[in-house]
């Protein structure tokens, strides 16, 4: 069941312990409101609440969101809108001398807000995607300090989207990896970093429009042709049309290249530093064990030899010579035109 309170949340300054207002130099800030305040009450008992408000785009409303956000209530359904942010003030009270509350919140945003102003119906996961859609592209920098005095910099480019977990031998945790539309498995909506001095983005290996459908991701179990045998899928396969040209991913030297019962007639490329591709099914090769290919380079042709059911490339990615997901080596102009099918 999830809770959602609607009401006005204001900046309340209250003079120390029981002084003046006009006698202090200093008033502590803090955020309240009776519904924010069941808000936080509920979300301490665990359960699923959310605050729906209006607040002024300014400063002030981030500091308040960050707050509801640190008690584990969900602001993705808070509006901004013209106006300011309500203020209240407090004093105090002891013994005979009586608390007193002072409200300043005329032209508040929540007071100038129009029925039209909030979508009753709107999914709060678009107002968190948004959000999160903010660091698209961003560049992060960590720098780490060791017990030794040494330090470790790296810049991160940061791309957001749907994330799926994937499981693999090398990642028994599982690893968050882009999604590719048309999968439809569970997902949550985040940040991908990728490290721009160790990363090796590739080149999407089969020329033309029509080839961008992966027909059988990576990781999963399938049965061979002829049903004997089941066996992990260790790369991808790019649906297309027989005779299409099929492109190196990357520069390196061709180290193998011949005929497989399995993917047919196939070539490996080395790349240096452990990272290597595989190219099966092919139709032909046009390149020989010991040459020099650049990368988008034509090193053969989409075929359906091996065990092959239709004409598609088998494409295989290995560091040190453990396969590796081939969606995680794309960037995010590739991997955005991916789809499942």
């Amino acid at each position: 069941m999830k809770f959602l309170t609607f009401g006005e949340i204001m900046l309340r300054l209250k003079a120390p312990g029981m002084e003046r207002l006009l006698t202090n130099h200093y008033l502590e800030a803090t955020f309240g409101g009776g519904e924010a305040n069941v808000a936080v009450s509920l979300a301490n008992y665990g359960m699923d609440v959310g605050f729906l408000t209006v607040l002024p785009d300014n400063p002030i409303t981030d500091a308040c969101v960050r707050e509801l956000r640190g008690f584990g209530v969900d602001t993705s359904r808070i509006v901004t809108g013209d106006g300011r942010f309500g203020v209240y003030y407090v004093e105090g009270g002891a013994n005979q001398l009586p608390s007193r509350v002072v409200y300043d919140r005329a032209w508040s945003a929540i007071a100038m807000a129009k029925p039209g102003d909030i979508d009753w119906d709107r999914d709060p996961r678009v107002a968190n995607q948004e959000s999160i859609d903010r660091m698209d592209g961003a560049r992060l920098t960590v720098t780490v300090t060791f017990t030794d005095g040494s330090e470790q910099t790296k810049t991160y480019t940061l791309s957001t989207g749907r994330l799926k977990v994937e499981y693999d031998a090398n990642s028994p945790g599982g690893i968050l990896l882009p999604q590719l539309a048309g999968d439809e498995d569970p997902w949550l909506y985040g940040v991908y970093a990728v490290d721009e001095t160790a990363s090796r983005f590739l080149q999407w290996p089969v020329q033309g429009a029509n080839t961008i459908s992966l027909s059988n991701p990576y990781g999963t179990p399938r049965w061979q042709p002829g049903g004997k045998t089941c066996e992990t899928h260790t790369g991808i396969d790019i649906a297309a049309p027989e005779g299409e040209a099929v492109l190196a991913a990357a520069g390196g030297t061709v180290v193998e290249s011949g005929y497989d019962v399995e993917r047919g007639n196939y070539v490996v490329i080395d790349h240096g530093d452990g990272l290597s591709t595989l190219y099966g099914q092919c139709r032909d090769f046009t390149v020989e064990e010991g040459d020099t290919v650049r990368a988008g380079e034509m090193i053969g042709a989409v075929g359906k030899t091996g065990m092959a059911t239709g004409a598609h490339l088998h494409f295989e990615v290995r560091q040190d010579g453990e396969p590796q997901n081939p969606v995680a080596y794309f960037d995010s102009d590739v991997r955005d035109t991916l789809r499942m099918g």
